[in-house]
């Protein structure tokens, strides 16, 4: 299933990006200052994302990318490179089909603003206790 990952960067912005069913970023958003602001984001790309006027096409040395703006004309999403102009259009199409039904996987709910490379080392020492106490309470 498509989603949106929300998450908070190290310098405390509010940020989401559009994951295809594959797990692959599609778009990635600019950093909010809030969360609702995010939010907003996410409503905008839904809304926004059926509208070919809405794409911004750009050719660079490096390849080929997208952003998706909102009607105010601010960016709300900027794609990963691509190697040609038929890969960014591919992008766009992916966008197109998985935006409007893309539910939302919030990291932020599990880890609050945890970093996160440190969230992992909770996790995992989470399980290692689970583990551990597994085997103490196993018969013997």
């Amino acid at each position: 299933m498509p989603t949106f990952e929300t998450f908070t960067d190290k310098a405390g912005q509010f940020r989401f990006r559009l994951k295809a069913k594959n797990g692959e970023i599609i778009l990635a958003s600019e950093g909010y200052t809030t969360k609702a602001a995010r939010d907003n984001g996410i409503e905008s790309v839904r809304t926004n994302c059926t509208n070919t006027a809405r794409y911004v096409h750009k050719a660079t040395k490096a390849g080929h990318h997208f952003n998706l703006k909102a009607a105010n004309g601010r960016v709300i999403g900027t794609s990963e490179v691509y190697s040609s102009a038929q890969a960014k259009d591919k992008g766009i199409a992916s966008v197109t089909g998985n935006a409007p039904k893309a539910g939302w996987k919030t990291a932020d709910k599990l880890r609050e603003n945890i970093d996160a490379a440190e969230y992992k080392h909770i996790v995992l020492g989470g399980g290692f206790l689970k583990d551990n106490n597994n085997c103490s309470n196993s018969p013997g």
